[in-house]
């Protein structure tokens, strides 16, 4: 009953990720460590209808091509989600997108994660958001 209890106490990480074998990986390894209750989406769209749902302690999204990242976070910054406004956020970069990272600050992310992601990163950077 205590594991229970404790993962009911977990604070609730959304990750946006396109690589579902990391993403799933991440999730399972958050739930067991106990650092947090990770909810995971492959993409931005799937991040927005999740936002929509509940309020989340942090999040960790891939910056797509499409710019529909800097959508979400301006949104969220704007009060938009059930997320407080002062949601910490992460911004997983890839290859080519090193030049968002000024972008990505001015909208409140408080961290940018350059690839490779390994699970082990991206769980790093989960425990420094929560």
């Amino acid at each position: 009953m205590s594991q229970l209890a404790d993962a009911c106490s977990l604070p609730d990480v959304l990750v946006a990720e396109p690589d579902v074998l990391l993403r799933r990986a991440v999730k399972q390894v958050a739930g067991e460590i106990g650092i947090a209750r990770v909810h995971e989406t492959p993409d931005i769209h799937g991040a927005v209808r999740e936002m929509e749902l509940r309020p989340f302690s942090a999040l960790v999204i891939a910056l797509d091509h499409e710019g529909d990242a800097f959508d979400l976070l301006t949104l969220l910054r704007c009060g938009q989600y059930p997320s407080g406004a002062s949601t910490p956020a992460a911004v997983l970069l890839r290859t080519g997108q090193e030049g968002a990272a000024v972008r990505l600050a001015s909208l409140g992310v408080r961290e940018t994660l350059d690839g490779p992601h390994s699970v082990r990163r991206v769980l790093d950077l989960i425990g420094r958001l929560v």
